[in-house]
């Protein structure tokens, strides 16, 4: 097993059990505002809109990756993790992905560099819900 993903898998799960937010939220709102932007450029300037497909395509990859690496290495403690924090956190950044790539040409010229950026701060507050409301929900009862 490549020590890296375990670090990962190891260091994801505790920082969401002890509610350590500022490690997981820097990385997942650059990794949302880096993603978010590339697909806004390719869709605004370019008549290529599809080719923002291939970006949303490897999101989806590296969600299934993570969320597998999470789940076998962990096990129990990961597939909570998995299920009630990280799955539903990124299929969100996805699902803005996706939007982001079809509707950015109706923005208005005036904000339409700032959505993306928007888009990434909204997804990282839901991204802390989960954490800090629904996961402390889910702790208590189990």
């Amino acid at each position: 097993m490549n020590p890296y993903l375990r670090d990962f898998a190891s260091d994801y799960v505790y920082n969401v059990y002890n509610f350590k937010n500022s490690p997981l939220l820097l990385t997942h709102i650059l990794s949302d505002i880096v993603y978010l932007y590339v697909i806004f450029c390719i869709s605004y300037f370019t008549k290529f809109k599809y080719l923002t497909l291939i970006f949303v395509f490897l999101r989806g990859l590296f969600l299934g990756i993570y969320s597998v690496i999470l789940i076998g290495i962990n096990s129990f403690g990961g597939l909570v993790v998995a299920v009630f924090v990280f799955i539903p956190a990124a299929l969100m950044s996805l699902a803005l992905c996706f939007l982001v790539a079809e509707f950015c040409r109706g923005i208005d010229r005036r904000f339409c560099f700032f959505v993306p950026l928007a888009l990434a701060v909204a997804d990282c507050a839901v991204y802390a819900v989960l954490i800090n409301a629904l996961f402390r929900v889910v702790i208590i009862i189990v």
